[in-house]
C-alpha cells in the first residue's frame, strides 16, 4: 500500500464496499458512491448506516432513526421502507438477510420478501456480524451466537469491555479493552494479543485487520503485520479492493494503491 493521494474532502460516518463499487454516508445525510464514476445525492440530513445489497451495486440499504429503507442508487429514490423505527449499523448474512441493531436487540429483515421476519433479544447491543446464516451480536459484556432457524442461542462468550467483533473463516475474533489497552482475542484458541485501535473487520482471504489512531495491523495464520499512515492523525475507516486502499482520516478520504 503506497502513493496515497487525497481523493476528497468528506465528512465520513459508514461506508461499504462491494466489488470495485465504494458507498460514503456523510454525517450531512449524503451519500456518495465511488467506481467507475463519482456521484452524489442526499434525501435527507441523517446520519445513516450503508450497505450494498450484496448481489447488486445498484441497490443499498440504510437504516437510521427512520428505521431500514431500500434505494436505488442509479435513479437516487427509496424503492421501499419498512415501517419506522430507532437502528444502528446493520449487515447481511450470506443468505442476504439482514441484522440491524436496535435499543430492544437485533431485528432481522429480508427485503426479498418486504416483511420484518425476526428479532433476536439482547438489549444494548453494540454490534453485529455473521457467521454464514447464524446471527452474532455482543453487549459490553457478552457475545451471543443466534441459530435463527431454530429460534435459539448455540454459544455464549463473557468478557469485559467488548468493543468489536469480527468472524473469519468461521472463527470468532473480539477486540475488549483492559488497562487502558486494546486486546485482540480469539476465542477458540485462548489467543490475546496487544493491538492499535477498537474497530477492525476481515479481508476475503480472513485476515482479521485493527485500526485505531494513524496505525492498522493484520492478523493471519502466517504473520502479523503492521502499517503506519503518517498523513492522516486518525484513521475511520479504512477498505480494500484488489487494486485500491480506501482510507478515511482528517476528514477526508485518500485513495492509495495496493503493492503489487
Amino acid at each position: 500500500m503506497n502513493n496515497f493521494f487525497k481523493f476528497m474532502d468528506i465528512s465520513y460516518f459508514s461506508c461499504d464496499l462491494l466489488d470495485s463499487s465504494l458507498v460514503v454516508s456523510e454525517k450531512n445525510g449524503t451519500l456518495n458512491f465511488i467506481g467507475n464514476s463519482i456521484s452524489s445525492f442526499t434525501p435527507d440530513h441523517l446520519k445513516k448506516f450503508v450497505r450494498f445489497y450484496p448481489a447488486d451495486d445498484f441497490v443499498f440499504t440504510t437504516s437510521d432513526s427512520l428505521g431500514l429503507r431500500v434505494w436505488d442508487r442509479e435513479k437516487e429514490v427509496e424503492i421501499y421502507s419498512y415501517p419506522q423505527d430507532s437502528l444502528g449499523p446493520h449487515k447481511y448474512s450470506l443468505s442476504k438477510t439482514i441484522g440491524a441493531i436496535s435499543p430492544l436487540g437485533v431485528k432481522i429483515y429480508d427485503i426479498r420478501t418486504r416483511y420484518h421476519v425476526s428479532s433476536c433479544s439482547l438489549p444494548l447491543s453494540l454490534g453485529l456480524a455473521w457467521d454464514l446464516d447464524d446471527l452474532v451480536c455482543f453487549s459490553e459484556d457478552r457475545i451471543l451466537k443466534f441459530d435463527l432457524r431454530r429460534e435459539k442461542i448455540i454459544e455464549e462468550v463473557q468478557d469485559q469491555n467488548i468493543c468489536e467483533i469480527m468472524i473469519s473463516k468461521g472463527d470468532l475474533f473480539y477486540i475488549k479493552e483492559f488497562n487502558l489497552k486494546n486486546y485482540l482475542v480469539k476465542k477458540d484458541l485462548n489467543y490475546e494479543i496487544e493491538t492499535v485501535g477498537k474497530k477492525g473487520s476481515v479481508l476475503e482471504d480472513g485476515t482479521v485487520y485493527v485500526f485505531g489512531n494513524n496505525e492498522v495491523k493484520f492478523y493471519n495464520e502466517k504473520s502479523n503485520k503492521l502499517k503506519e499512515f503518517k498523513f492522516v492523525k486518525n484513521v475511520d475507516d479504512i477498505k480494500f479492493t484488489k487494486y485500491n486502499t480506501y482510507l478515511f482520516g482528517d476528514k477526508k478520504l485518500y485513495l492509495g494503491e495496493n503493492e503489487k
